[in-house]
């Protein structure tokens, strides 16, 4: 992760975020800033609380994942949220794109929060390739999976990052990599 946006100001939030990737900048936002501003910071997620989405809107969500299929987008939700009385609200978070949730009070660990983000992260990169083989002829699909993984190596740094967050070995990725004739960039 490089940087994460939070679109409220929460201090416990804030340091259990620094405490889980202690490396990574966090970034106070407008909800509204992300499209300007997201860019520059080279956002890796956004936060965002209830009262956020209530203000924006569900379109806003579906909006931003459009304009930023790699951007992981974590909805943070209060210990007294229950879950089952707001079903049908969470469906319609999971058709717009949101990647995941975080509990609070309850997802406060680091590694907790690492495992979240992770998850996250992950969602992203199957919608990022996915989209990339959108409705194009065979022939281009390889050469944009090859610029999807090419672009996610850089965001990750190494193709052992990029295993790590496909679930498998690096050996099983370029493995992989060959049979769909896409040979490794290099041995990182």
């Amino acid at each position: 992760m490089r940087s994460i946006a939070l679109t409220f100001a929460d201090p416990l939030v804030y340091e259990r975020l620094h405490q889980a990737f202690p490396k990574c900048e966090l970034v106070q936002l407008r909800a509204e800033q992300i499209e300007v501003i997201g860019p520059k910071h080279r956002l890796s997620a956004i936060v965002f609380d209830q009262e956020t989405l209530d203000h924006l809107g569900i379109t806003w969500l579906a909006t931003l994942k459009r304009r930023f299929p790699a951007l992981a987008v974590i909805a943070l939700l209060r210990a007294d949220w229950h879950l089952s009385s707001h079903f049908f609200e969470l469906l319609e978070l999971g058709r717009t794109g949101l990647d995941a949730l975080l509990v609070a009070g309850q997802d406060d660990h680091p590694d907790t929060i690492q495992k979240i983000f992770s998850q996250a992260a992950d969602s992203t990169i199957g919608g990022v390739m996915e989209a990339a083989c959108a409705p194009v002829p065979a022939s281009l699909c390889a050469l944009n999976i090859r610029r999807g993984v090419v672009a996610h190596l850089r965001r990750v740094r190494g193709a052992g990052a990029l295993a790590q967050a496909l679930g498998t070995t690096l050996a099983v990725l370029r493995q992989e990599l060959r049979r769909a004739c896409l040979p490794p960039q290099g041995s990182s």
